[in-house]
């Protein structure tokens, strides 16, 4: 179990700023004031599916944070408000997120890790199975993807991998069998299918090639047997 409500708690990344820990975790503490217009203090709002401050006490969520001047001031805490188990932590320093947030099933396992600095993604996020194997990782700068992206099968085996530019697809996006075998390479230039795809049979052998243009299929399909004979 990871513990949360240390003081001296901080939720860091190498090179991110530190947010520290006010030890916020009972909803009965909050008193919901406006100072001037602006919250101030310990805080308890209903979170609907979107993210949205909402007043219905059905919400999906509740969140609990600390205000100095309208701006959320360390660990910013979500939970579920049917068991209120603990649903998500963010960190902040300046009111703005800064450090490693985390979002966890309903279970208590976690779900994902998203590093931010200044509010925006900056490193690699992680997307986890409720077993606990990772599903996805997924490089950003600057609050967009750059870099290799990679989803994994339950078993913790690559599924695929795909180069990200600001966010666009580049390059072959290759597929790969539970195995580990190639399944398919889909060529990207920019964000669109241009050249050709291939797919392969799980023993390793071509399958299929077809070309594209701009997302729009152009030329002739090749099919093939797994002999590597092509199929008319």
């Amino acid at each position: 179990m990871i513990l949360l409500i240390s003081v001296s708690f901080a939720t860091t990344a190498p090179g991110q700023k530190a947010s520290r820990d006010s030890g916020f975790t009972n909803k009965t503490e909050a008193k919901n004031i406006l100072k001037h217009n602006l919250k101030e203090g310990k805080w308890v709002e209903n979170i609907d599916v979107k993210g949205n401050v909402t007043n219905a006490t059905s919400a999906l969520y509740y969140r609990l944070t600390i205000y100095k001047k309208d701006k959320p001031y360390g660990i910013q805490r979500y939970y579920y408000n049917k068991n209120n188990k603990l649903a998500a932590i963010m960190p902040y320093v300046n009111g703005k997120k800064n450090g490693l947030g985390k979002l966890y099933f309903e279970s208590g396992n976690l779900l994902k890790l998203i590093p931010y600095e200044d509010s925006m993604v900056n490193g690699t996020a992680k997307l986890y199975y409720e077993s606990g194997s990772i599903e996805s990782e997924i490089p950003y700068t600057g609050g967009k993807k750059n870099g290799l992206g990679k989803l994994y099968y339950k078993s913790g085996k690559l599924e695929s991998e795909t180069f990200y530019n600001n966010d666009l697809k580049e390059g072959v996006v290759k597929v790969y069998y539970e195995s580990g075998g190639i399944m398919s390479e889909i060529s990207r230039s920019p964000d669109k299918r241009n050249g050709v795809d291939k797919e392969y049979y799980e023993g390793g052998k071509l399958k299929s090639e077809t070309p594209y243009k701009d997302d729009i299929k152009s030329g002739d399909v090749k099919n093939y047997d797994e002999n590597g004979n092509e199929v008319k």
